[in-house]
Order: C-alpha cells, then structure tokens, then sequence
C-alpha cells in the first residue's frame, strides 16, 4: 500500500490553495453573500465554531459507533442479532437510548448554541449589507428623481392620457428608485469583485510560490523575497479585477460551473435567507 509523505500533503495543500484563489480572484463577486458570510464567520470567532463542529462531529462518530455495536447485540441468543426483527417504531424506541447514553449532552448543548449564534451573527451580518445597498440605492433614487423628475414627468405627462396623468409621479419615482437599487448593487458587486480579487490573488501568490519552492523551481530565499510576492500580488489581484469587469461578472465557464455548482446552492439559498428573515 502506497503512503503519502508530509511533503505531498504540503504540496497538494498548495496546489488547494492556488486553485482556491483562482477562483476567488476570478470569479468572487458573482458570491457575494457566501463570501460576506465566510468573511462574518472569520469577525465572530470561527475558531471557536469550529471547535464546537468538531464537538459536534465527535459526538456523532461516539453515536454511530454505539449503535453499530448494538447492531451485532443477540441478547436472546437465536444467531439473529435483534435489531432484525424490530419494526420502524420498535426501532427507534431502542436506539434512542443508545445514542442519549453514548454523547455528552452538555457539550452538546454548547457547541448547539456556539453554531446556532454563529450562524444568527453571519444572517444579521448579510441583512445589514442588504439593506445598506437598498438604503443607498433609494437614496440615489430620489436624487435622481428630484434631479430630472421634472423634466421626466413633464414629457412623460405630454404623451399621457389625462385619466393616466395621475400616475406619472409615482411611476416617475418608482422607477428612478429602481434605477438607483440597480446601480448600488452594481457598485456592490465592484467593491466584492475588488476585495475577492485581493483576497485570491493573496491564495494565488501564497499557492504558487510555495509549490514553486517545493518543485525546485524556485529557491526559498527567492520566494520569500517582498518585491517578487508584492509584484504577484498586485499582477494577479488586477488580472482577477479585470476578468471580473470586462466579463460582467458573469457565468462561469465549463468545467467550474459543475465543480462549483455546491457553493452556486449555497449562495442562492443565502439569499433566499436573507430576504425572508
């Protein structure tokens, strides 16, 4: 049987990383909300949400190990264990107590609310961006439509029906605070294409450089020199910024969009979240 070395771990992790910031570099703003919600879990302590996940994953493997060995209990000694013979009901009435007795419930029950509390903090952080965004979004609408509200209604009542007239100011006004939504989100989208561009590129260069040292490519000394991984920092944050622009922050190209379509999920049911809660 193969082994793996450390080093090939290393590597492999490097090669992650770069992949990871390519595609945040190249394609981050089309995730706003999964990138605000990673950004929030990194403000509210993901260490410690990340000790209680683990908690949590313990717990479970100590839940499933209890109940795989009460699988092969044959109390009444007929060669059948008794798991077998048991209804759905009957079923669950006897592995309910196996699993109470095989987890903590106290660290349970903190890890539970540690998780609940991040997650709480991560939808009130994206609720407050969006409505940020549509706070300034109206506010530009009604600039506008102070701005050239008069002169839109007045050419948009010349070409009205008298019995419609009533209605231009409101559609007027309506409609320049569509325009200003669009516009802040698309000044939105900008600032999160800027700092994804900046956040990958950091992956990028982070990636490259240590498989570059690790191959023999490059020397350490090299590596760790400030003016080359400044210079790749900004080469590839301008590359990242520039793609995201010039392509409208649009689709992602095949292969990506099959490998990525778990986070594509995750960020249309973030939005959803965000707009019911």
């Amino acid at each position: 049987m193969a082994t793996i070395t450390l080093g090939q771990i290393r590597m492999h992790q490097d090669v992650l990383r770069l992949a990871c910031g390519i595609v945040v570099s190249f394609y981050g703003a089309r995730y706003m909300s999964t990138i605000a919600a990673v950004e929030a879990f990194r403000l509210v302590g993901w260490k410690h949400m990340q000790r209680s996940l683990v908690t949590l994953w313990d717990n479970g493997r100590k839940a499933a190990e209890a109940s795989r060995k009460d699988d092969k209990v044959d109390a009444d000694k007929d060669g059948v264990p008794d798991v077998q013979g048991l209804s759905r009901d009957e079923l669950v009435k006897r592995k309910l107590p196996v699993i109470i007795k095989a987890v903590d419930p106290e660290e349970v029950s903190e890890a539970l609310s540690s998780v609940s509390a991040g997650l709480t903090a991560v939808i009130a952080t994206l609720k407050v961006q969006f409505a940020k965004t549509l706070a300034l979004g109206a506010t530009i609408g009604d600039v506008v439509a102070d701005f050239a509200g008069g002169v839109g209604e007045k050419v948009i009542t010349a070409h009205t029906p008298p019995e419609y007239q009533k209605w231009v100011p409101l559609v007027v006004q309506n409609f320049a605070r569509l325009a200003g939504c669009t516009a802040a989100f698309t000044m939105q989208r900008f600032t999160v294409g800027m700092h994804t561009a900046l956040r990958g590129s950091q992956l990028m260069a982070e990636g490259s450089l240590a498989a570059a040292v690790r191959l023999g490519v490059l020397n350490p000394e090299t590596a760790s020199s400030a003016a080359l991984r400044s210079g790749l920092h900004t080469a590839m944050a301008a590359a990242g910024l520039y793609w995201q622009v010039s392509s409208g922050f649009g689709s992602l190209p095949f292969p990506l969009n099959i490998l990525l379509w778990p986070v594509d999920l995750l960020e249309s049911l973030l939005t959803i979240i965000v707009s019911l809660a």
